[in-house]
């Protein structure tokens, strides 16, 4: 989504198929659809339509990954 002042803003959600869904298998509809659930981020605000800024939540993805990065090679990890 981008506002009138040209701000990117994204919505980040989980979707996926549920138990009752994988048994079933029913065809994709506006009726029988996969569940979706959004995700919150820890230090990260929305704004009133509960969409995150486009750059500060890249910052956090990247802020995460180097953690991850940081946390590999303390530990050996590969």
């Amino acid at each position: 989504f981008v506002n009138a002042k040209e701000e990117e803003y994204l919505r980040a959600d989980l979707v996926y198929q549920n138990v009752d869904y994988l048994r079933a298998m029913p065809l994709m509809d506006l009726d029988t659809h996969p569940t979706v659930v959004p995700l919150h981020f820890q230090g990260l605000a929305v704004n009133e339509d509960g969409l995150y800024e486009k750059a500060g939540f890249l910052a956090h993805l990247h802020s995460a990954i180097e953690e991850y990065d940081h946390i590999k090679a303390t530990y050996g990890i590969e």
